[in-house]
């Protein structure tokens, strides 16, 4: 059997084959240095062609099935996998950026969480998956699941079990240098209640729907999620039409937000800027186009709240 057919066995999404196939690649031509005179297999290997027109897809959790879910994570695996799954949900943190976190990170005055690095594979990395480095605010009931792992820390600490400065722990004290444990668990709680199969990455596109549905700033949320103003439109804005008045009074009780003035209107604006951003550019459309980025500067350079 050759290289290629093993790679063509190989099923998987278009951006992880082509991640393979990259790194496969690379370890071959490293390989084949010495052996200049071999013919390099891995040189008939072709990566499968991304198309601009396949959309990400987000697919959030209605808040009460990730209450459902958090509930029966803690009764499955306990407090340190029920903190690091609650927590995803409130920040939308990308897996790697949330198991890198240190205790330093936490500005305890401030509620904010120092986002500027990442694990992959167990390899820590100097910086974000996009390179960009972020204050992110928490909400209210995220500042109580990390009080409540603080205080999960200091007792493992006591018992002798954690003598690192790593934020988010395992059972037993030890730093998570993968996400494929904490994935499994999260699958196996999920698979036995009544909630459709989504995969863990679906708390964070959760944590972007629920801000946006609540009328948070569109540029706020594309900063704290560490997206591009437009993907974040283009993929999300959907997610603000059609929200009702229960949804969005669940989802403050949720997070924690009382009375803080938030409000339904910036949807509509959301939706407004995402059909012009969205639609194919065009001689018609080029001035109210290029007056949409000028607001959407303008904002970047102010607070957005």
């Amino acid at each position: 059997m050759t290289l290629a057919r093993v790679a063509d066995a190989y099923r998987c999404s278009r951006k992880r084959f082509n991640n393979a196939i990259s790194v496969l690649r690379r370890a071959f031509e490293f390989g084949y240095r010495n052996h200049p005179h071999h013919i390099n297999p891995a040189g008939g290997l072709r990566g499968g062609r991304m198309s601009r027109k396949e959309p990400i897809r987000p697919d959030p959790f209605r808040i009460e099935e990730a209450e459902q879910l958090i509930v029966a994570i803690r009764a499955d695996w306990r407090e340190a996998q029920a903190n690091y799954d609650e927590f995803r949900f409130l920040t939308g943190l990308r897996p790697s950026e949330q198991i890198a976190l240190r205790i330093s990170d936490f500005d305890a005055t401030r509620g904010t969480l120092r986002v500027d690095k990442a694990r992959v594979a167990g390899v820590d990395r100097a910086t974000t998956k996009t390179g960009v480095h972020r204050a992110f605010e928490l909400c209210p009931r995220a500042l109580a699941v990390l009080r409540r792992q603080l205080k999960l820390r200091e007792r493992l600490r006591h018992e002798g079990r954690l003598d690192h400065d790593h934020l988010i722990v395992g059972d037993h004290g030890s730093p998570l240098r993968s996400i494929h444990e904490a994935s499994a668990r999260w699958a196996k709680t999920l698979g036995r209640l009544p909630i459709r199969p989504r995969r863990p990455y679906c708390a964070r596109h959760s944590s972007v729907s629920w801000n946006l549905m609540l009328g948070k700033n569109p540029l706020w949320v594309a900063r704290q999620h560490g997206h591009s103003v437009r993907t974040m439109l283009e993929v999300y804005a959907a997610w603000a039409d059609g929200a009702v008045e229960s949804d969005l009074a669940a989802i403050r009780r949720s997070m924690g937000y009382i009375g803080d003035g938030i409000t339904n209107d910036r949807p509509r604006l959301l939706r407004w800027l995402a059909g012009w951003l969205i639609r194919e550019p065009g001689p018609a459309s080029a001035v109210s186009r290029f007056s949409v980025w000028h607001w959407i500067w303008h904002q970047e350079r102010g607070a957005c709240t």
